[in-house]
């Protein structure tokens, strides 16, 4: 079984929010999901997203 997979672009509280959002997925049996999460605050975090 798979963990799933979260894409983080961002300021390093999106690196946090993301693990808990891995883990929620993780228990709520989304073994195959990805998870792309960013913010818009940063014009670096809008390039990349």
């Amino acid at each position: 079984m798979s963990k799933p997979e979260v894409i983080t672009l961002g300021c390093r509280l999106n690196a946090y929010e993301s693990e808990v959002m891995r883990r929620h997925a993780e228990t709520a049996g989304l073994d195959d999901a990805v998870i792309v999460y960013t913010c818009a605050v940063t014009s670096e975090a809008v390039r990349q997203a």
